[in-house]
């Protein structure tokens, strides 16, 4: 038995050190996998908010195109109402994005298309 052990040593001490190594080399990895995490969920954000602003720079220039009364077809209404809707939802979800740029087009747009679709006249 002590002839067996005496083998095994040199072998241990020779994995001990790759243990270590590759242990360190996972915490070094869940490092790296938070730090992409932290990166992608800033990325993702940065995203979203582009997309909103977007989404208010459209709902402002078709404000001003109605202001001017310039026509516009029922699917642009459309699309300029979804954009209000989902700008707004955003906004509700997410209390740190400046919203206040866009409110008086919004409510004016709204006010127009309800006007729209009660059949009055502009």
């Amino acid at each position: 038995m002590l002839e067996w052990f005496k083998a095994l040593v040199p072998l241990l001490v020779a994995i001990v050190p790759l243990v270590v190594a590759v242990v360190q080399s996972g915490t070094k990895t869940q490092k790296d996998i938070g730090m992409l995490r932290g990166e992608l969920a800033e990325h993702i954000k940065n995203g979203a908010e582009r997309e909103q602003k977007q989404r208010r720079v459209r709902i402002l220039r078709f404000a001003d195109e109605v202001r001017r009364g310039k026509t516009a077809s029922k699917e642009y209404w459309t699309e300029v109402i979804s954009d209000v809707d989902d700008y707004r939802a955003y906004c509700l979800g997410h209390p740190d994005f400046i919203n206040s740029k866009g409110e008086a087009a919004m409510e004016y747009l709204l006010d127009e298309y309800n006007k729209l679709m009660r059949g009055e006249k502009r």
